[in-house]
């Protein structure tokens, strides 16, 4: 199990609620999850197969920039048993439609 903590990059404050993207490659099947968040103190524990090759854990959520830790375990070894990822403030955001290339 992983013990995943994310915080706010300019402050080292808890980003508390935000949803989280785990993608995990176990026996050659990727498996995708969006049922974790954060809780109070920016935590959440993320299960993962013995099995696991790749695991990947981010955050895409509205008011902060997109981010991921991933873990090979052929490169890097074993998965850690904590870890922190500092997140950007999203201060500026455009949406909308193209419309004409002009």
């Amino acid at each position: 199990m992983l013990q995943f903590r994310v915080v706010a990059k300019d402050s080292g404050e808890p980003v508390r609620g935000v949803p989280l993207a785990i993608n995990e490659v176990s026996e050659g099947t990727w498996k995708q999850r969006f049922d974790l968040s954060t809780d109070e103190t920016g935590s959440a524990n993320i299960p993962y197969s013995p099995t696991t090759t790749r695991l990947d854990v981010g955050v895409v959520a509205p008011g902060w920039t997109a981010r991921f830790a991933t873990w090979w375990t052929e490169l890097d070894g074993k998965i850690p048993s904590e870890y922190t990822l500092r997140v950007d403030r999203q201060t500026n955001f455009m949406g909308g439609w193209l419309r004409s290339e002009n």
